[in-house]
């Protein structure tokens, strides 16, 4: 049983790690102008990044503490901070090995590469911790494991598809624009476009940081209710 339940999970890492950034890429390239070629890119790498982190590490938090295991390792005396920081950056670092696949992929296909790698590099390990205190914060906010599993994937495809993550900003129109910039995937999606374009990323990269100090805030409340 396990063995099946571990070559399952082994399927499933690989299709949204790689086929489904990789579809999304390849089904996006007839259907994009030149002008639009890189945030069809930004636009996938921001799927890929959000659902990685935010989605899954809130499942396997609210998972572990479901089953006790979570409940388990703070009474064997493993601090609940360490144990958590272990699940984000085993998580996160699974994300972030497979990014530079997809972008020799993106730029195979669409004949462009980043202009300016240490921005992207930022945006990149921003958005893996921005997402993955976000998945934190919810797990953290119900015990109920299937209402956990029900809201992460309400909240991680509705902040990447009511986001201008594959369109500009300046494409939404006024006054609603203004609410873009509460979603932190417009933040993720923009600033690896201009990492991109080499564009000043520098107010999405600090919209990111403020968005982790908060969230981390946050969810420092939400571990002592708990």
């Amino acid at each position: 049983m396990q063995m099946k339940t571990f070559k399952a999970s082994i399927v499933s890492g690989i299709f949204f790690s790689l086929v489904l950034p990789i579809g999304l890429l390849t089904i996006l390239k007839p259907i994009t102008s030149s002008d639009f070629s890189f945030y069809a890119i930004s636009g996938t790498l921001t799927f890929y990044l959000f659902l990685g982190t935010m989605l899954a590490v809130s499942q396997i938090i609210g998972l572990e503490r479901r089953d006790g295991k979570f409940s388990l390792m703070i009474a064997s005396g493993i601090p609940k901070e360490l144990y958590m920081m272990s699940i984000l950056f085993s998580n996160g670092f699974g994300t972030l090995i497979f990014i530079p696949i997809l972008i020799l992929v993106a730029d195979f296909l669409y004949g462009v590469s980043p202009s300016n790698v240490i921005s992207l590099v930022i945006s990149l390990v921003l958005s893996i911790y921005v997402g993955s205190i976000m998945g934190t914060d919810l797990a953290f906010s119900t015990r109920n494991y299937y209402t956990i599993n029900s809201l992460s994937q309400v909240i991680s495809f509705g902040l990447i598809f009511f986001a201008p993550v594959y369109y500009p900003v300046t494409a939404v129109p006024i006054p609603l624009r203004y609410f873009t910039y509460l979603e932190p995937t417009t933040y993720i999606s923009q600033s690896i476009y201009h990492s991109y374009v080499g564009g000043n990323s520098i107010f999405y990269l600090m919209g990111l940081l403020i968005y982790g100090v908060v969230l981390t805030m946050f969810g420092r409340l939400l571990e002592r209710r708990t």
